[in-house]
């Protein structure tokens, strides 16, 4: 199984990019992650403004760790597509050497090449319980009751088992190509 897997996540602050922390080892908060904190491992969580490029950017930086992560689990679809553009650009290969998912199940994460694993939100129910939530909180003014949204993950093309131990080798080795070649 992969046992090293960061999370980029959109920030969740409204600092400017420069006053953001760039890496934070810190137990990732995401609702995917829990069953990993419940057993205390800790999973660095790279926030990030809501762009591809500082998707690109975070996933560079994870790419330079030793060793590198072996799945990157994205706060987002838009996240996920920024890191698979930067595997894509340094020769990292999806899903073989990487796994990456996304969250949100957005039209583009079928369509890109190679197809976010992602989960899907049930978007519509999301807000159609939030109405109900908040006309029943203005009726009884009280706080409604916390709920729960089933999300659906959608396998699709960037994630897999982990690569064969001469791509791991590969890996530990760190053998990126420049981004420009």
């Amino acid at each position: 199984s992969r046992t090293r897997f960061p999370s980029i996540s959109p920030a969740t602050n409204w600092l400017e990019p420069s006053e953001l922390p760039r890496y934070m080892p810190v137990p990732a908060p995401t609702i995917v992650l829990r069953r990993i904190v419940q057993f205390q491992v800790t999973c660095p969580v790279v926030e990030m403004p809501y762009t591809i490029p500082d998707a690109r950017n975070a996933m560079s930086a994870l790419l330079r760790r030793t060793p590198r992560p072996t799945a990157v689990l994205c706060g987002n679809d838009i996240l996920a597509f920024g890191a698979l553009q930067e595997c894509l650009w340094a020769g990292v290969r999806v899903p073989e050497d990487v796994s990456i998912t996304g969250f949100d199940d957005i039209d583009m994460a079928a369509h890109c090449h190679p197809s976010i694993t992602t989960l899907r939100v049930p978007a519509f129910d999301v807000g159609a319980k939030a109405g109900e939530l908040l006309l029943a909180a203005l009726r009884t003014g009280s706080c409604p009751p916390a709920i729960r949204i089933e999300l659906e993950l959608v396998v699709r093309a960037t994630t897999a088992p982990p690569a064969a131990p001469d791509s791991v080798a590969r890996l530990r080795k760190g053998r990126l190509r420049d981004r420009t070649s």
